[in-house]
């Protein structure tokens, strides 16, 4: 249906070219149709705003202040320039305070639009129910959580995401107000749905794929955003049965627990079978990190279901005999 919809509206943009001006303007409000038709749908997957965190300076409000005190000043200037006082007792001046009093409004209207477009032009974020949005001197991004390969946390309480290894990153710094409250609830929002959608794919049988740093990177990039970008990623595969990281192997089942030491801020997964440690690596190398150990947990989680399930069927068919 929604592919008949858009051909019809195609061939009629097509007969609409050749029919002159008139033909025009029915090509322009088909366009602004269909733009307004996209945006209706991209807001309805992204669902209800939340939040709105912009960068903030203090410029912004030193500059609000002084252009408030301006137009303030400014129109009570001007409201004296024309009272009986001003044109009686000060007649040769009073026409001078009224052109002083208009033009500080001017300045103050100006320095507010000024302040106002710079303001505007600072990076934003705007979290949704399912999806972030950011605009500013990078462009304009948009991503659904259940979309974002990579996220990195660093130490001082900022992140960084991308939806692919082809997409650039966008970072989430110290300058936006309340920053920690932004990248806490993204990171709960990214792990909830991203995770669901995952888990749907390890369903249907395909393979997932997260990727990781190696220990220097991990330790460099920890500490601080300079260069993260510039570091390689390694690819860690996981189907239903297995994790797979470099050449090492292990069953899920046989996945005892996955520890984190802070003072050493690491992260070791610990073998089921002897306790032996199966992999060791810096508690931060794996992009998207959480996500990857909620599906760990959750499949073996179903796994243990599943076996309770069967062995209770088995008992049951045991004393029907």
């Amino acid at each position: 249906m929604g592919r008949q919809r858009h051909i019809a509206i195609v061939d009629a943009m097509q007969l609409a070219r050749g029919t002159g001006s008139l033909g025009k303007i029915f090509t322009d409000s088909i366009t602004r149709r269909v733009m307004t038709l996209q945006r209706a749908s991209d807001d309805a997957a992204f669902g209800a705003l939340l939040a709105t965190h912009r960068n903030e300076h203090f410029f912004r409000l030193t500059g609000n202040t002084i252009a408030t005190l301006l137009v303030a000043n400014g129109l009570l200037a001007f409201w004296f320039s024309t009272q009986d006082v001003a044109r009686y007792e000060f007649a040769s001046n009073a026409w001078m305070l009224g052109a002083a009093g208009i033009g500080a409004v001017v300045l103050g209207f100006a320095i507010g639009w000024g302040i106002r477009r710079v303001s505007l032009a600072q990076q934003t974020y705007r979290l949704y129910q399912y999806g972030i949005r950011t605009s500013g001197p990078d462009g304009r991004h948009a991503a659904l959580y259940r979309d974002i390969d990579d996220i990195l946390y660093f130490d001082d309480g900022t992140c960084a995401f991308r939806s692919a290894p082809q997409q650039p990153w966008i970072l989430i710094g110290k300058r936006i107000r309340q920053y920690s409250g932004l990248t806490h609830r993204l990171r709960y929002l990214h792990r909830e749905q991203r995770a669901a959608k995952l888990v749907d794919r390890l369903r249907a049988g395909k393979t997932l794929t997260f990727r990781y740093l190696d220990d220097k990177a991990a330790r460099s990039v920890s500490h601080g955003v300079k260069y993260f970008e510039e570091y390689p990623t390694f690819v860690l595969t996981m189907d239903e049965r297995r994790v797979h990281i470099g050449q090492k192997v292990i069953d899920i089942k046989h996945i005892d627990v996955i520890s984190f030491n802070r003072w050493t801020n690491s992260m070791t997964i610990r073998s089921r079978k002897d306790g032996s440690e199966f992999h060791k690596m810096h508690a931060k190398a794996i992009l998207s990190g959480e996500v990857l150990h909620f599906m760990i947990f959750d499949m073996q989680a179903r796994r243990r279901k599943e076996a309770r399930r069967l062995k209770k069927m088995r008992k049951g068919r045991a004393n029907e005999v």
